[in-house]
């Protein structure tokens, strides 16, 4: 279970925060150290290697910021709504509007915005990112 107050809602607002300023800076590695059993599962799914689809995950967000596609926008407090799901096992981070929190925010219309839907387990006071 994730615990629901207020010591655990400033750690995962601080780890959103830390992985949208990585990924604004071009680099996926906090994300994809934190979705690690992420992509072990989903490589299950699809029957292919986990570093297959981390590495290709990467390769995309690389892409988006040589194209400077990549303005993400650290998610605040007062925008940060963590929504149990799973039975209190995972929290699901959203804005007010219900969208993922973690998202880009492009001042250049043509280069799209990208989002990362995020659902979030603790587990000895570490936070992982399984959906």
């Amino acid at each position: 279970m994730v615990p629901q107050n207020p010591v655990a809602q400033r750690q995962i607002l601080e780890f959103l925060q830390q992985l949208a300023l990585e990924l604004g800076r071009g680099n996926p590695e906090p994300l994809l150290a934190a979705a690690k059993l992420r992509f072990d599962e989903l490589a299950l799914a699809y029957q292919q290697t986990a570093a297959q689809g981390m590495q290709r995950f990467r390769e995309h967000l690389q892409k988006l910021f040589a194209d400077k596609a990549l303005k993400v926008i650290p998610p605040l407090a007062e925008g940060l709504v963590m929504r149990p799901v799973a039975g209190g096992r995972l929290i699901e981070c959203l804005d007010p509007l219900g969208a993922p929190v973690l998202r880009t925010q492009n001042d250049d219309a043509a280069l799209g915005n990208q989002s990362w839907p995020i659902r979030l387990a603790m587990v000895e006071g570490k936070i992982y990112v399984l959906r």
